[in-house]
């Protein structure tokens, strides 16, 4: 039988990282029912601890007899739920989030660092992937890696799962936790079919406008032409819609939607426009397009994120047998409270919808759903 014990959560804000390591050993069980081989624990800390990351890893193993762990590095950290009195972010400041949950016998494999050939990845975990299916797994990256989209598109197809996580958002250090600190690619942990899970995704965008086609391009980043017509006549025609409809307090920030191919959802990718060039007509956009490919403009807002958030905990609810027993929440860096402008929104909608139960996450500098690197969006993974 599947465990179905919940998760246990710890979180600290303290100053000194011996002491926000201290306090969160304490917040978490003496005992658990699992035995350490089938524990498995999260671990999330600011970037003002990157530096001590590796100690608190060593002092949470040794404290809590927990062998296996994943986590990084990020610019805010959050935590909710179990012993916790209410739901916690910390944003650009010191602090550590812990989360530690029983899984079955031999349900989960942490693998190492891939970073650069997919073939690394094959052989290092070649037991594993010849002898059990993945279905699901939790990663996460460094964004410096210019590899890493397809580092993720390539370890999702040879382990054929289902990916969430996000990359590491830091000023220092780009650390990953993969049962020891690592960095440089991509690191995660994989589980096999005993380990249930629900996932959803919520973007912060909403679309402004039909798709259209991209018909020039004169490099890989620089669209000229849309629809046959000049790049910036088409973006500003639908911009000047947008402004005519904007809400005083709401700011406007348009973005690129690059649509995700046969999806049945309208899904699609949100990216900056790098520049907007009216005597050149061209527009620059921060990911690879070429002519042919799909085009949108979509609007962000605290508006729209609220109202996405709001869609996809209301589709994960109708989905769950039961409250979860764990959660991991990504939510990008630009989310948060510079969007929201209270801390711990999105923590606080989550348990408002699904109820109380042990949830940690990490601000992102891209947040990974499927084999796909998404911007401005949340990731909630729920454990049953």
């Amino acid at each position: 039988m599947p465990r179905r014990e919940p998760f246990h959560v710890a979180f600290s804000t303290d100053s000194h990282w011996a002491k926000a390591a201290k306090i969160c050993q304490e917040q978490l069980p003496r005992e658990f029912p699992a035995p350490p081989s089938e524990r498995l624990g999260f671990l999330y800390v600011t970037d003002h601890f990157e530096s001590q990351l590796d100690s608190i890893l060593t002092f949470l193993r040794e404290t809590t007899a927990t062998e296996n762990w994943v986590g990084t590095v990020g610019l805010g950290i959050s935590a909710a739920g179990s012993t916790l009195d209410g739901a916690y972010e910390c944003f650009d400041a010191p602090g550590v989030a812990a989360m530690v949950g029983g899984f079955p016998p031999s349900s989960f494999h942490v693998f190492p660092t891939v970073s650069e050939d997919v073939a690394d990845f094959e052989t290092i975990n070649k037991d594993w992937l010849e002898t059990c299916a993945s279905p699901f797994g939790v990663v996460h990256g460094d964004p410096r890696n210019p590899h890493i989209t397809g580092l993720l598109r390539d370890v999702a197809g040879k382990s054929s799962a289902y990916l969430t996580g996000g990359l590491t958002s830091s000023r220092g250090a780009y650390d990953q936790v993969a049962n020891v600190v690592t960095q440089g690619g991509l690191s995660g942990v994989l589980f096999t079919p005993e380990v249930q899970v629900v996932t959803g995704l919520a973007q912060s965008c909403v679309p402004i406008g039909p798709i259209h086609t991209i018909t020039e391009c004169s490099d890989e980043h620089v669209v000229v032409g849309i629809d046959g017509r000049p790049a910036f006549e088409v973006f500003a025609e639908e911009l000047g819609r947008e402004m005519e409809d904007e809400k005083e307090e709401e700011a406007v920030s348009v973005l690129a939607g690059i649509p995700v191919a046969g999806s049945d959802t309208g899904d699609y990718l949100a990216r900056n426009l790098a520049n907007v060039d009216p005597e050149r007509g061209v527009i620059v956009i921060a990911e690879d397009v070429f002519e042919g490919d799909p085009l949108l403009f979509c609007r962000r807002s605290r508006e729209n994120a609220e109202t996405e958030m709001a869609r996809m905990l209301e589709s994960l609810k109708r989905r769950l047998p039961s409250t979860p027993r764990g959660g991991l929440y990504f939510t990008c860096v630009a989310r948060g409270p510079a969007l929201f402008r209270e801390s711990a929104a999105e923590m606080e909608a989550i348990h408002g919808v699904l109820g109380n139960f042990p949830l940690v996450g990490f601000s992102t500098n891209g947040e990974i759903f499927n084999d796909r690197l998404y911007g401005y969006t949340g990731v909630l993974t729920l454990f049953l």
